[in-house]
């Protein structure tokens, strides 16, 4: 590799190394479980998810994204039915004409786990199939015998159709004393900071180019055996870009008992990737030619791979979907004399790969003989006038993400 190749790759190397080294945050979640919007299943769909929302934060903001995790017992038992994640974003939910061109996965952001580089989020939590009272129907008049009880915490529930003991879940909502570790319930999310994609791919690219309770009396209560409970909050994201861990847990004694986790990917739509480009078509070359001590030029076929800059509107690098609005591109090539090749176009298709159309500029050579100490020598120099060659070319523009994915699965 020359020295300008070189400095070239020292340059992408200085500027990969400028971010931070990655820094966490711990956010602990833990506001007390109320009643929900009626709700059947896990399995929810966008307005589901904006009444639970709704429900638990008392207003649901239509710019900001919400995490939400939905939980389904079993009736009658605190096993998991199901268990589902989602992520809320109204404007999601707004399909204007010709939305596939902008982002073909607009309508399947929800059940997965991206966020687009919020410093805000909401967190809600939802279980279904609860076994619930509320302790505002329970009246002081309900011990006659005890007129000086007045204080509704005083008394002690009970299933009218199970003989089963209450636990509270909150001041003012009751549960099955199967259901107590409900009350236990928290939320741990854990941040950690990481580079941007586009910048990890340059990183790639240059490594590749180079509770107590008083008992007074027992009341027995009707118990709503399939209520739906939630809660949640609003939460700063210090990070981003970042990958947010969410954990689901419960207090068992000294231990945590864990209900779910799932991690989620807090970056936003980059407007610049990198990417390799390799024309379909060949150029010719010169080199220098020495026969029977005559120096001339040779003409030679040769294919380049351009290291590549992609620049367009902002779009999301990490799941397959459809690229309709070209993507400008400009690069140089990997081996040989880089400085003296470049390639200008647009390419488009699918994010893990594209076709690109463009031109190509070429520094024009010819070779020039000289007499050394009786020995012929040759060398290539740029000719006087126009010292540029302009080809249109097209091939395949593939993402780094996509060839270091290549290489980790042959691996």
């Amino acid at each position: 590799m020359n020295g300008k190749a070189c400095l070239a790759a020292a340059l992408v190397c200085a500027l990969a190394s400028t971010a931070a080294v990655a820094q966490d945050q711990t956010i602990v979640v833990d506001q007390p479980l109320k009643p929900c919007a009626s709700t059947a299943h896990a399995t929810l769909d966008e307005a589901d998810a904006e009444a639970v929302i709704a429900r638990a934060l008392e207003t649901a903001d239509p710019h900001t994204y919400y995490i939400l995790h939905a939980v389904e017992f079993n009736k009658g038992r605190m096993t998991i039915a199901q268990e589902r994640w989602y992520v809320y974003y109204k404007p999601w939910r707004a399909r204007p004409p010709l939305w596939w061109v902008i982002d073909s996965r607009l309508a399947k952001h929800f059940p997965e786990t991206r966020i687009f580089g919020a410093s805000h989020v909401g967190l809600v939590y939802l279980y279904i199939n609860v076994p619930t009272y509320e302790t505002q129907n329970a009246v002081p008049r309900a011990v006659p015998d005890r007129p000086e009880v007045t204080q509704r915490e005083e008394l002690t529930f009970t299933n009218s159709a199970t003989g089963e003991s209450l636990v509270p879940l909150s001041p003012t909502l009751m549960t099955t004393a199967s259901f107590q570790p409900l009350s236990t319930v928290f939320y741990r999310l854990e941040v950690t900071k990481k580079e941007p994609a586009p910048l990890q791919n340059l990183k790639s690219a240059a490594r590749l180019a180079v509770g107590q309770a008083a008992v007074s009396k027992r009341v027995f209560v009707s118990v709503n055996e399939t209520t739906s409970v939630c809660a949640g909050r609003l939460v700063a994201i210090n990070h981003v870009p970042s990958n947010v861990l969410v954990h689901a847990l419960m207090k068992d004694g000294s231990e945590e008992r864990e209900v779910g986790h799932q991690t989620f990917d807090n970056e936003a739509k980059s407007w610049w990737d990198v990417s390799f480009a390799l024309p379909l078509q060949t150029r010719n070359d010169l080199t220098v030619n020495v026969e029977a001590g005559q120096i001339a030029a040779k003409k030679v076929q040769k294919a380049d791979l351009f290291a590549v800059i992609d620049v367009g509107v902002p779009r999301d690098t990490k799941k397959v979907q459809l690229q309709l609005v070209p993507t400008l591109i400009y690069g140089m090539p990997i081996t040989g004399k880089p400085l003296q090749h470049h390639l200008v176009g647009a390419s488009i298709g699918l994010n893990y790969v594209q076709v690109f159309g463009g031109a190509r500029f070429d520094r024009r050579e010819q070779v020039v003989s000289s007499v050394e100490g009786n020995t012929p020598t040759g060398s290539l120099v740029t000719p006087s006038g126009d010292r540029w060659t302009k080809s249109w070319v097209w091939g395949l523009n593939i993402p780094v993400q996509s060839v270091v994915n290549l290489l980790k699965n042959a691996r």
